[in-house]
């Protein structure tokens, strides 16, 4: 440990300008201090004023300054790695970051467009690091492979030191253009809802009382006597692999079906009902494998008349 900490003594004494020389201090423990008139015993070794370590390789530089009132730490590389040279790079802690975002530093500036087409392609992955590529405390990570993140956003995958890695902030904007698109497709759902059960409500106001769909009686799901069809809520709803909609038909009618809508008006599925009397209570089981995850409106027909409407959800 003496002879590196002499040699690094004296790399500093033929590097450092002749004005230094007489500032270069060793107190008798060992510490070092340059540009200043003793050491610091809580380092080994310490440079004051504007300190700063320069090497001759083609230009290259690190420099650590505390000359301004936010210090500097800098390369007039593009990058800037904190990297062990045998194990891999190392874990950087901080209070906080500014990354440079100014509109003079930028051109060409969009808005992102399908964003959510973006974040469907990314691969959220939860992993071990390999302890025979680095030599660090085992742990478990998440995020995405720097590979697989090559394949959507090849600009903000990097290589360093022969290892990949990626700019992760930059997934913000997709995030944030995501929950924005998203928020559109909800307002738009939520407004054609509103409509749907107006039209709903005009549809049960404007129906008589007397209609031929309310004459006779039949058995309802409970065996009790109803004197006009009914229309029960799926179970289990919200459903993710089968539901089922059960009916009772009112006596009188010649033909019946349950019809199932998607949220923008489509027809996705049409279901004829045998209108014999051992199908007066019964009921119709929808296959979710079919569907797309969302919610669905469901009616019953009787005679080519809406008896009732009502909503399900599918979820994946």
């Amino acid at each position: 440990m003496k002879s590196v900490f002499k040699l690094a003594v004296a790399t500093l004494m033929f590097i450092a300008p002749p004005s230094i020389y007489a500032q270069l201090k060793v107190s008798p423990s060992g510490q070092v201090t340059v540009a200043g008139t003793s050491p610091y015993s809580s380092y080994q070794l310490s440079v004051q004023g504007y300190p700063g370590i320069v090497t001759n390789n083609a230009g290259y530089y690190v420099r650590v300054s505390s000359a301004s009132a936010n210090g500097v730490i800098g390369s007039n590389t593009d990058k800037l790695a904190f990297w062990t040279g045998t194990s891999g790079h190392n874990k950087v802690w901080f209070q906080d970051f500014t990354k440079t975002s100014d509109s003079c530093r930028k051109e060409n500036i969009v808005t992102i467009e399908n964003a959510l087409e973006i974040i469907d392609q990314l691969n959220p992955t939860r992993y071990d690091l390999r302890m025979d590529s680095l030599n660090f405390i085992e742990q478990t990570g998440y995020g995405f492979v720097a590979q697989e993140m090559q394949t959507v956003l090849p600009e903000i995958v990097d290589t360093n030191n022969g290892v990949m890695g990626i700019r992760i902030d930059e997934i913000i904007p997709f995030l944030v253009g995501g929950m924005q698109e998203q928020q559109l497709v909800i307002d738009s759902l939520l407004e054609r809802v509103t409509e749907l059960e107006k039209c709903e409500c005009k549809i049960k106001k404007g129906k008589s009382q007397e209609s031929s769909l309310e004459s006779g009686a039949a058995e309802s799901i409970d065996g009790t006597s109803v004197t006009k069809g009914e229309l029960y809520q799926n179970q289990p709803n919200p459903f993710r692999e089968k539901t089922v909609i059960k009916y009772t038909l009112p006596d009188g009618c010649s033909s019946a079906s349950i019809i199932i809508f998607d949220m923008s008006g489509a027809l996705i599925s049409t279901y004829e009902i045998n209108v014999g009397d051992n199908q007066r209570a019964a009921e119709v089981e929808i296959d979710g494998g079919k569907l797309k995850p969302g919610m669905y409106i469901y009616s019953l027909i009787v005679d080519g008349a809406e008896l009732d409407t009502k909503r399900m959800i599918l979820h994946k």
